[in-house]
């Protein structure tokens, strides 16, 4: 089977499970034959193994399921987070559009996600990015922070923090007040963690090097932890 029939035999598969109700008593295979053959079909195509194509196959209904297959073979854009400490998104926008970066807004969920469209210069050499302005960040790693919330004056922990994306995001959502703990179980991790740290300007912020399992006994009392 080449490529476009195994698409079609997909579809059609999807199509009938859908309509299962309404075709049930005209078929001559199962409910689980078909879904069966769906599943193999999925592996073939997309490329998973069987038991991850069988896993979303349970936690999706079959149209969704292919969707969400499809949307996983579409490039991510590249995102980047203005730093707020020291711009604000909207004059960022400005300064790189002066500078043949095309960027735009991610959505009214996160402020100050940009999503960038094109760009003539590397994004990490620029001295928006130099000076801080802006940190190179995936659009799916704000949402943790987001749902975290840290608010002004409190303490937090960041068990797992290099390279300082999501720390960063909390200092920054905390203006630089209170206390962030940046703990990471690997030394190494820890330079570009303290990098990303002193480039975005945080003030509020202590790096650790610790096992995770060790910190209840060294840590004082904290107010949120991601």
């Amino acid at each position: 089977m080449d490529v476009s029939e195994l698409k079609e035999q997909m579809q059609a598969n999807v199509k009938l499970l859908c309509n299962w109700r309404a075709v049930k008593d005209k078929q001559s295979r199962s409910r689980s034959e078909v879904v069966a053959e769906l599943q193999a079909g999925v592996s073939m195509y997309y490329g998973y193994s069987e038991e991850l194509a069988e896993y979303f196959l349970q936690l999706f209904k079959p149209e969704e399921a292919i969707e969400f297959y499809e949307a996983n073979e579409k490039p991510r854009p590249v995102t980047i987070r203005a730093n707020n400490l020291k711009t604000r998104a909207g004059d960022l926008m400005k300064d790189l559009e002066k500078r043949g970066i095309s960027v735009g807004k991610i959505g009214d969920w996160c402020k100050e996600g940009l999503k960038v469209f094109d760009s003539e210069h590397p994004l990490g050499a620029t001295p928006e990015y130099l000076g801080g302005r802006y940190i190179i960040q995936s659009a799916s790693s704000f949402v943790p922070v987001l749902a975290l919330n840290p608010c002004m004056h409190e303490t937090v922990l960041d068990m797992a923090a290099a390279p300082g994306g999501k720390t960063t995001h909390s200092g920054q959502k905390m203006a630089n007040t209170g206390l962030v703990y940046a703990n990471d179980l690997r030394a190494d991790r820890c330079k570009s963690l303290i990098a990303n740290i002193h480039r975005l300007g945080l003030t509020n912020t202590v790096v650790c090097n610790y096992d995770g399992t060790e910190l209840k006994s060294i840590l004082p009392k904290l107010d949120r932890v991601l």
